[in-house]
């Protein structure tokens, strides 16, 4: 399985976070796919 997950957001330690949790709870061969906006804001 695979599952991408896109942070609206220009935050990088908020990216590696959402990458982190989903990791953590995924299966062992599911595969995590994390990216975040090039530009835009901060937080939401």
């Amino acid at each position: 399985m695979k599952i991408a997950i896109i942070n609206p957001t220009t935050t990088p330690p908020m990216t590696e976070g959402l990458g982190q949790a989903a990791r953590s709870a995924a299966r062992s061969d599911t595969e995590i796919l994390v990216r975040q906006s090039l530009r835009g804001p901060t937080g939401i």
